[in-house]
């Protein structure tokens, strides 16, 4: 009568085989972070609803189509009239996410976004470093230079008030220029 079976060399090996798996899969599930993907998924669309916003707010609010001739002296009527234009749910007074700049009050978003524009008529925002607009994907940043000329700083957080609240992870920027929204992504 012959015995039928698996030698034990032959289960050792289906074993490690199994193990190597398990450890590569370990390693893949532990790497990807789902908040991230969609912090791009949702920058994304943030960035493309307010290019929307002001060209929107250019073109009903300004005799010339530039930022510096929309009527508007302050951050709070500015924030106004892009609420026209996007899907506002509510204004806080203060800024209480930490989103840059001197501006408020912060609006939020139907999605749950807030946001927050920093306004000057003269156009004369300039900042010393790049801000970053997009976060990083697949090796492309999307930092830009703001020099002078540009009117406002859009100032966005795309999860709204959860953690981490950190600029480059969850809260970035968009610069306005007095013509609108420019942006140029750099490859790193």
């Amino acid at each position: 009568m012959k015995k039928y079976g698996f030698t034990l060399a032959e289960t050792l090996i289906t074993l490690a085989i199994i193990g190597i798996c398990a450890a590569m899969l370990i390693t893949t599930i532990k790497n990807i972070n789902p908040n991230e993907k969609s912090n791009i998924v949702m920058a994304r669309k943030i960035v493309g609803n307010f290019t929307e916003a002001t060209k929107q707010v250019l073109l009903f609010n300004s005799k010339t189509k530039k930022m510096d001739d929309i009527g508007c002296n302050d951050t709070a009527c500015v924030t106004d009239l892009y609420a026209k234009y996007l899907q506002v749910t509510r204004k806080l007074s203060t800024n209480t996410i930490g989103l840059g700049g001197s501006c408020s009050p912060v609006g939020e978003l139907i999605d749950g976004s807030m946001f927050c524009i920093e306004y000057d008529k003269d156009c004369g925002i300039s900042e010393t470093n790049p801000v970053q607009i997009l976060p990083p994907d697949e090796g492309v940043t999307t930092d830009v230079i703001v020099s002078d000329g540009t009117c406002a700083m859009i100032y966005y957080d795309v999860n709204g008030s959860e953690k981490p609240n950190l600029a480059g992870k969850d809260q970035f920027v968009i610069p306005v220029r007095k013509t609108g929204v420019r942006v140029q992504a750099t490859n790193n």
